[in-house]
């Protein structure tokens, strides 16, 4: 997941915080893994509690497609 797709969510669907969370996340920081590095702003980090939760705004629009698309007797 991009990050920048998450802070799009979050100010389309909770713009009071979007602000908080384009300070916290609106930056890259490297990540390390052994002699390398990723950049934080291509992934959730599991250890993150926020950007979990939050990453629950980017499949929102994904589970409206499905509902709209698909005629089911239950969604889940």
């Amino acid at each position: 997941m991009d990050m920048s797709e998450l802070l799009r969510e979050v100010r389309l669907i909770c713009p009071s915080i979007s602000l908080m969370v384009e300070f916290i996340y609106g930056h890259e920081t490297r990540l390390y893994l052994g002699d390398g590095y990723i950049m934080s702003a291509t992934i959730v980090q599991h250890d993150d509690q926020l950007k979990m939760f939050l990453f629950a705004f980017v499949l929102h629009p994904l589970t409206h497609q499905i509902k709209d698309s698909c005629k089911l007797f239950l969604h889940v």
